[in-house]
């Protein structure tokens, strides 16, 4: 199975020379949900704008042959958990990597369809992308330290998660959610779209979560 670090992590690697065959995780947006009873929701998987951690993806860089034949949509990049519904359609527009994602029924899967739920009454807008960087660069940009620019990149799985577990994400994406508030749901998608996430175990994760809530309020 291959392993999905965060960026933070990748950076690490690839300054180590040590990223060879490393898959990387990067947080996308809810765009809208479908009002038609069909359960499938827009997402932007990712876009072509520099993150907080100074990396930008090429949206044109995106290799989606392997994943159209197997396209879960998981929770948490919990792949040992059954998935939660199937990605029904990708495609680019502008710099963005957009998709639809089908919710399992309840019938189903009653944990998929109680995410579901939660997506549509926008307690959780965020998806993360796993992606297999097949061609990348550091870049050159002084006004980018040590960013990454990712040309090419195979998309593994796509999942659906609560929170980004960086301490900055975890704030910033705070703050512009009360900015917002009482805007559009695709509007609120732009105010936390390319924050960073976390792969782990759930423990991994709580810990993670504990320690930017910590320093969120140290500061």
């Amino acid at each position: 199975m291959t392993m999905l670090f965060d960026q933070r992590q990748f950076h690490e690697l690839a300054e180590r020379g040590d990223a060879a065959g490393a898959a990387v995780e990067r947080l996308g947006s809810v765009a809208r949900a479908a009002d038609d009873g069909s359960r499938i929701v827009t997402f932007c998987f990712s876009d072509g704008s520099v993150d907080r951690m100074n990396d930008r993806i090429d949206p044109r860089g995106w290799e989606l042959s392997a994943f159209r034949q197997n396209p879960v949509c998981l929770w948490a990049h919990d792949s040992s958990s059954p998935p939660i519904g199937r990605v029904v359609r990708t495609y680019l527009a502008g710099d963005r990597l957009m998709g639809s994602v089908e919710f399992a029924s309840a019938e189903v899967y009653p944990f998929a369809d109680r995410v579901y739920k939660l997506v549509v009454n926008r307690f959780i807008n965020s998806v993360s992308v796993g992606f297999l960087p097949l061609e990348w660069e550091f870049s050159d940009d002084d006004d980018r330290n040590f960013g990454i620019d990712f040309l090419r990149q195979e998309l593994l799985e796509i999942s659906v998660v609560p929170v980004p577990a960086n301490a900055n994400a975890l704030v910033q994406a705070a703050v512009k959610s009360l900015a917002v508030r009482g805007a559009t749901l695709a509007e609120r998608a732009e105010a936390v779209l390319s924050t960073q996430s976390f792969s782990g175990t759930l423990r991994d994760r709580q810990w993670s979560l504990a320690n930017a809530l910590k320093q969120a309020l140290r500061g």
